[in-house]
């Protein structure tokens, strides 16, 4: 009986295998877990997968598990390495939480992650890369700098992947070239998010909506100012580019404050304003308390990121899956590991509203 019982696991793991539940590369369930999952003994899951191994269709990996065979041709991967390549001065929670999903998702596969963050300089991507191909790592996610020029300083970064021949995603903010996203893209519909947000201001009363942003040029920040002024126009209410203000170059604790003094000198200043980050929506609020005014009570505040900030302020905000994106960009870059599959994957995941106590109901 116990022979029978083996060779039904072994057919069970193959069928899964070949039917393509269980992809190349990926960790299949541990002993005990497919004990439970089979109904058979531990001992009959052991020997069944030893066959397998043997068979070379799957392999053991000390202290991690037991992991789909490669197949033919998919050999990107198998220096068993991923690098994730940003470029941020400053930090922020979702990058953080970008590289967090990145991490996990690798993880899962049984690869490592090489972290890298150009600080701003992008122009020393080509020594990463070349770095990168002595080791043998042809993946990489790239998470793009958020500043001025945004494309013109990041498009050199994907021209040297395609020169190098490497197989990349963008994260975060798609990266635009003759008006066309740039190969794959994993990343948050700003656009809705921000739509659902004025739709939600204008069920609750709000006739006059501002928003205050930084860097324009940059897809995600551009796009979330489409979201707010589209939605405005379907709610019937033209959209009045003064209410609607961008931060210069100014530190990161001055962003805001001058354009929140701007919007409450106009002649009907607006009951809400949607700051594109959680920082600046907190230094709106520190201008808001200095000019005598609370919020809610005078002034909505609405924000973007969830962060800490948001917490603390007890800040409505929006939450991007961040983690998500992360762990789909690293998912996406194994599918496409035989360079087989021409077709662009470019994924805008939904956000999620997130509503505290910083908006007030009019009606």
């Amino acid at each position: 009986m116990a022979p029978l019982r083996r060779q039904q696991a072994i057919k069970t793991i193959r069928r899964r295998i070949e039917t393509g539940e269980w992809l190349p590369g990926v960790r299949i369930p541990t002993e005990l877990e497919l004990t439970h999952l089979f109904g058979v003994s531990r001992c009959t899951v052991r020997s069944a997968l030893e066959e397998l191994v043997r068979t070379g269709e799957i392999e053991r990996r000390a202290n991690v598990g037991c992991f789909v065979t490669a197949g033919p041709g998919s050999d990107s991967f198998r220096s068993g390495l991923i690098a994730y390549l940003e470029s941020n001065t400053s930090g922020n929670l979702s990058g953080n939480l970008l590289l967090r999903g990145a991490e996990l998702q690798a993880f899962e596969y049984g690869i490592d992650l090489i972290y890298c963050n150009l600080n701003g300089h992008t122009e020393k991507a080509a020594e990463f890369i070349e770095r990168l191909c002595r080791r043998g790592c042809h993946n990489v996610l790239f998470a793009p700098e958020i500043c001025r020029n945004y494309h013109e300083v990041n498009n050199p970064v994907l021209d040297a992947f395609e020169a190098a021949g490497l197989n990349w995603v963008v994260i975060g903010s798609p990266l635009l070239r003759d008006g066309m996203i740039r190969g794959n893209f994993i990343g948050s519909d700003n656009y809705g998010a921000m739509r659902s947000v004025v739709r939600q201001l204008v069920r609750g009363g709000h006739r006059r909506i501002g928003s205050i942003r930084v860097f324009d040029g940059v897809f995600s920040s551009d796009q979330r100012l489409a979201g707010i002024l589209d939605q405005l126009r379907l709610e019937g209410l033209a959209p009045e580019l003064e209410y609607h203000l961008t931060i210069r170059d100014v530190p990161l604790d001055e962003q805001g404050r001058e354009q929140l003094r701007q919007l409450m000198k106009l002649p009907e200043p607006p009951t809400a304003i949607i700051c594109i980050h959680d920082a600046i929506a907190a230094n709106a609020i520190d201008e808001l308390r200095k000019l005598g005014k609370l919020v809610p009570r005078d002034v909505s505040v609405f924000s973007f990121d969830d962060s800490f900030i948001a917490r603390t302020l007890l800040l409505s905000s929006v939450r991007q899956p961040c983690t998500e994106i992360g762990k789909r960009a690293v998912r996406l870059l194994y599918e496409k590991r035989a360079g087989g599959d021409s077709v662009r994957h470019q994924q805008f995941l939904p956000c999620q509203i997130v509503n505290r106590k910083s908006v007030a109901n009019l009606c």
